[in-house]
């Protein structure tokens, strides 16, 4: 990290960011150097750039101008989109100064948190497959005060949720299961964590039906991946289970065309769980995690699974299944058994799971669902600290009611024409959740991936809920 003084910072001939709220005139550093105050040409309305440039008076040959809207208004999570939109609108080197977003309502570190954050997450690019690498915009912090380190932790959150977005974005043939498996096995090595890799061989020993079932239709690999990390001695575990599916193509229900494209994505809440973990142990917080990950492609094949097939658990409960495009929660369960298994005393998945949360809630809010509120209201509390919209869905004892009416089996993956499909996938993975066990599922469907950028961040995987996890988890 670059970080300069004022003085220092004059000096630098690349475009300065500059935040400037509705009530404020320019910092009188600006104002001085122009040689006038150019407030009345400055955009307002919160997010908005400005650039004028210096026409040889300052080192600078320009300066971007963002508006922050009113101060009494300015949040963390507002600051990280508005600074955003200045570092995605950069091609070159730049200076951001730091102190010219203090305000009341949030402090100087929320802001430099803020500002690093957005330093990192708004200049990722995806990578073409087999082209060169191109480098970010390089960013120099300007301020007089000593705000370092809250600058390096807004940095550090967003290069871990940078790395999930690196695995969301690869296509489906470059993220196999297999790939997976060996990219979790080097970050492993070097956090210096553990890992064990749960190959097919080792599922059908044990006894994860619902899993193995997804996977038979593909030529690859099916996995259950636990990664442990021990910062807490012996406190509780928290397990973070996601779901892997590499692509989903639906099975023998097989999905519409138009509903194909985007199917490398179903396995952002494997990736993100992943990446929660490795900020926990790279900033070596005291805490007990374990992501649980399961892996596989639903695909059709020879010996594909079929509707009215009956699929063993490992938790020993039969599942009935009446769509193979609802297999998110089939490999979901055996996960969550594992992690109940291993002792785990809370347990969060996370999973784009559901259409009908997309229906319910659209593209920016995440679902949540919980058997205890208490444990919920912690992470509504750090979601609203990190900017992040979560939306809790109902989960009661008709929709437990529903998914338990099979014929042959103690449970149906899925109701024909059902009314509330995200309550009823939730209350399906509900049956696997040991009774003391504290328990939230998070169904990112809608907002895993965006398909087109946003004013302050790429198109593509999303990283969503990952900082909300690393706020309720590692401060």
């Amino acid at each position: 990290m670059n970080y300069l003084t004022l003085e220092e910072g004059k000096q630098q001939a690349n475009t300065w960011i500059v935040p400037v709220y509705t009530e404020d005139h320019i910092p009188a550093v600006f104002a001085q150097a122009l040689d006038y105050d150019p407030s009345e040409q400055i955009k307002r309305e919160a997010g908005q750039l400005t650039t004028l440039f210096t026409m040889g008076k300052m080192a600078a040959p320009s300066i971007c101008f963002v508006a922050m809207g009113k101060k009494k208004d300015i949040t963390y999570g507002k600051a990280k989109r508005y600074f955003g939109n200045a570092f995605y609108a950069q091609k070159e080197d730049c200076c951001f100064y730091v102190d010219s977003a203090a305000s009341d309502t949030c402090s100087m570190e929320q802001m430099a948190r803020a500002a690093g954050f957005a330093s990192v997450y708004s200049t990722y690019r995806m990578q073409k497959i087999e082209a060169e690498q191109n480098d970010a915009p390089a960013v120099a912090f300007v301020s007089d005060q000593d705000l370092q380190a809250a600058i390096a932790e807004g940095m550090e959150i967003a290069a871990c949720i940078n790395h999930a977005r690196d695995l969301g974005n690869l296509p489906s043939n470059y993220l196999t299961p297999d790939t997976f498996v060996e990219k979790a096995k080097a970050l492993a090595e070097e956090l210096e964590v553990e890992i064990e890799v749960l190959d097919k061989e080792a599922l059908t020993k044990m006894g994860a039906g619902a899993l193995l079932g997804v996977n038979r239709g593909s030529d690859k690999g099916a996995y259950l991946l636990t990664l442990t990390y021990r910062g807490n001695g012996d406190a509780p575990m928290t397990a973070l289970v996601g779901k892997g599916i590499t692509f989903d193509s639906g099975g023998y229900c097989l999905k519409p065309r138009t509903s194909m494209t985007g199917m490398k994505y179903d396995m952002c809440g494997a990736a993100n769980m992943l990446s929660a973990l490795e900020y926990a142990a790279r900033t070596k917080a005291k805490v007990n995690l374990m992501a649980v990950l399961a892996l596989t492609e639903n695909k059709m094949g020879p010996n594909g699974f079929t509707p009215d097939e009956v699929l063993i658990s490992l938790s020993g409960k039969t599942i009935e299944v009446t769509n193979t495009d609802a297999e998110g929660r089939l490999i979901l369960c055996d996960a969550i058994t594992h992690a109940a298994n291993k002792k785990a005393a809370r347990i969060i998945d996370m999973a784009t799971l559901t259409g009908a949360c997309v229906t319910a809630l659209g593209d920016r809010y995440t679902g949540t669902f919980t058997n205890d509120p208490a444990f919920l209201e912690a992470l509504n509390n750090a979601a609203k600290e990190s900017g992040e919209l979560v939306w809790q869905l109902p989960l009661d004892a008709e929709f437990k009611k529903q998914v338990q009416n099979s014929d042959v089996a103690d449970l149906i993956n899925s109701i024909p024409n059902g009314k509330g499909g995200s309550s009823l996938a939730a209350a399906f993975l509900s049956a696997f959740v040991p009774e003391q066990t504290q328990w939230i599922h998070l169904d990112i469907a809608g907002p895993a991936e965006t398909t087109a950028s946003s004013s302050y961040a790429a198109k593509g995987a999303t990283g969503v809920m990952i900082e909300t996890l690393i706020q309720l988890l590692c401060k």
